[in-house]
C-alpha cells in the first residue's frame, strides 16, 4: 500500500520537529525515526493499529513523546492517507471534528 501524507499531517510533522529541535538533536531524531517506523509498519500491515476511540474513521498510532498519528485506510485505492500528528494532551475531539 502506498502512503498519502496530508497538508496537515505535513505541518504537523514539521512544528513537532522544531519543537524538539528546542531540546537537541536527540529527541528530534528520535521522532523522525518513531515515525518513519510507523510508516514501515503500516505500511505491512495497514490495520495493524487500533480503531480511534475519539472518532471511528480513523485508526491510531501512538508514538514516541505521546504524539499519535491518525489515519484512514483505503482499500478502493490501495492507500493509508495520514491525516493528522497530535500530542495526546491537546483536544483532539475538538481538532478531529475539522479533519
Amino acid at each position: 500500500m502506498k502512503i498519502k501524507i496530508y497538508d496537515s499531517a505535513k505541518t504537523d510533522y514539521m512544528k513537532i520537529r522544531a519543537t524538539l529541535l528546542n531540546y537537541d538533536n536527540i529527541p528530534a531524531n528520535k521522532f523522525r525515526k518513531t515515525y518513519m517506523k510507523f510508516q514501515s509498519n503500516v505500511k505491512r500491515m495497514p490495520e495493524m493499529y487500533p480503531v480511534c476511540e475519539y472518532n471511528p474513521m480513523f485508526r491510531t498510532a501512538v508514538l514516541i513523546y505521546d504524539y499519535i498519528v491518525f489515519y484512514k485506510v483505503d482499500e478502493t485505492t490501495s492507500s493509508i492517507n495520514v491525516f493528522r500528528i497530535l500530542h495526546g494532551n491537546r483536544n483532539i475531539i475538538e481538532i478531529l471534528k475539522y479533519t
